[in-house]
């Protein structure tokens, strides 16, 4: 059962999404770290103001609505909470599993003890529990963290490069979205220490954020000689954060007026913190507390973080899949993941031997050696005669040399619309239109099977159907002979069966057992 606001834990791993019993397990991870001291379920949500009704008077009031109608009318004009993880990535990416963790690290509260290290020892072990099944061993895994958090994710990562039982969580990692991460650490964290030394509460996790702190330096060090090649991707706060006003006027008076102009406009972590050399950087037009707070897919700060989600989720598994490759020095193709075929193949599929061999070989994706070109095969012929039944034959014999096997009935244009899409959203993209979906394919590192079938418009212009790229092979169906242009290289005029393979079939779909069938001749 998904987590919900009431159940969210304070300590631990929270799953915004829900996993069907009977359906297909999720193909990625994406889970978000959360930052110092943060509220396990407030730290990602942005309050959203709604539209305001147009004002009435007491009279209109008393006249249309009864008391308890206008209490709930006022209860709508609150600001509409906005959980990010929650209400946008499980509807954008329907087969990943949505999480956030969460972890006590208020320096305020004089009952929590912590470091950097047993936080992330922590995190390591919780992730583990909840990847046993076999299934998810190797799943992808996408990390966003939030300023501490991001450090957290880090003193992890280094961990597991010594530790053999996080090997597989470690090679899994299919990228790292930083936001507002204090690599160098931040010089608000100098007035956070003092507070917590007046105060005699631990201020062990402030330390270590305090500008110019060598056990962050030797993290930062450690991190980038394990995990450089790794997909990493640093967002940094654009405005000033604000929080002088919070302090109670005798402790304001303790402090010096240099200070107080410090904690009045600062960033908490500037753009060189936040960033790793080599590594891309971008800005969000927020303070450090609105990094990982969004109002929507359309937020502007989230539409700079969605594309590198996407990109992360769709090349994730390859990427992944290599690494384990070369881990157990298996020179393999991935296999079938995805395959989306609406039936099997008919019983009593008989003959066109040749043509399968010729097809297989036309349409076949060497991984190791890139073609300089997209391989196609076109078969054309009246109804009836078996085009589809070829297709699915050749799509059961080639199963685990393709990736992904996608199936798509472009008789109507409606039909292959809604197709396409559902492809995309398999591979976690939520797109909305044939293009988009046509550019997640073409994206792909994987090899991939495309199967275009019934297109039998001859004034339609199937090469919109079409991915761009080399990754992957494409097969047509058509009752058109001249849709043959779309392979000139590659195709086939189907006609009806030779006479031997006619008698084969008749017998076949007759039940005459196979060893019996030659006192038929």
């Amino acid at each position: 059962m998904a987590c919900t606001k009431e159940t969210v834990k304070p300590s631990g791993l929270n799953i915004w999404s829900s996993e069907a019993v009977d359906g297909p397990a999720p193909a990625v991870d994406i889970i978000a770290v959360q930052g110092l001291g943060a509220n396990p379920y407030y730290t990602w949500v942005k309050k959203v103001p709604v539209e305001k009704s147009k004002k009435r008077s007491w009279a209109q009031i008393s006249k249309d609505e009864s008391p308890q109608e206008e209490h709930n009318k006022r209860d709508d004009d609150n600001p509409r909470e906005v959980m990010w993880p929650r209400d946008v990535l499980v509807p954008l990416f329907t087969n990943a599993r949505i999480a956030t963790y969460s972890y006590e690290s208020d320096w305020r509260d004089r009952h929590i003890k912590t470091s950097l290290r047993e936080c992330a020892e922590q995190f390591l072990n919780i992730l583990k529990q909840h990847r046993q099944h076999a299934n998810e061993h190797q799943r992808p895994i996408i990390l966003i963290g939030h300023s501490l958090g991001s450090l957290v994710i880090q003193q992890a990562l280094v961990i597991a490069v010594h530790q053999q039982e996080f090997q597989d969580l470690r090679l899994s990692v299919a990228g790292i979205i930083f936001l507002g991460a204090p690599f160098q650490g931040s010089e608000v964290a100098n007035f956070g220490e003092w507070l917590a030394r007046l105060s005699l509460l631990d201020s062990s996790l402030l330390q270590v954020l305090k500008k110019g702190n060598r056990e962050l330096y030797e993290l930062s060090t450690d991190f980038c000689g394990s995990y450089n090649d790794w997909d990493l991707v640093c967002f940094y706060e654009k405005k000033d954060a604000s929080f002088g006003g919070l302090l109670h006027a005798k402790v304001r008076k303790m402090l010096p007026l240099s200070f107080l102009a410090l904690i009045n406009s600062v960033h908490i972590v500037n753009a060189q913190s936040a960033s790793i050399p080599g590594k891309r950087r971008i800005f969000l037009n927020a303070d450090h507390s609105g990094l990982n707070k969004f109002s929507g897919e359309h937020d502007e700060n989230f539409a700079l973080v969605l594309p590198e989600i996407r990109r992360i989720v769709i090349h994730g598994p390859s990427i992944v899949a290599e690494r384990f490759r070369a881990k157990d020095n298996i020179p393999t193709r991935l296999g079938n993941v995805h395959w989306m075929v609406p039936r099997s193949t008919n019983t009593l599929f008989t003959g066109r031997d040749k043509l399968l061999l010729r097809i297989q070989k036309a349409i076949y994706c060497d991984p190791t050696s890139p073609p300089d070109k997209q391989k196609r095969f076109v078969i054309t012929g009246m109804g009836g005669q078996g085009k589809s039944e070829i297709c699915l034959k050749v799509a059961s014999q080639m199963q685990k040399e393709f990736w992904g096997v996608f199936w798509v009935n472009v008789d109507k244009e409606a039909t292959a619309e809604s197709e396409f899409i559902a492809i995309a959203k398999r591979l976690g993209y939520s797109a909305e239109r044939v293009p988009e979906a046509l550019e997640v394919l073409a994206s792909s590192k994987q090899t991939w099977l495309l199967i275009l079938d019934n297109a039998d418009n001859p004034n339609f212009d199937y090469q919109v159907y079409f991915p761009s790229g080399t990754n992957g092979a494409v097969m047509m169906t058509s009752r058109v002979a001249e849709c043959k242009r779309y392979s000139p290289d590659a195709n086939e005029a189907l006609e009806g069966l030779q006479e031997e393979d006619s008698k084969e079939l008749l017998r076949k779909a007759a039940g005459i057992p196979q060893e019996t069938w030659l006192s038929y001749s």
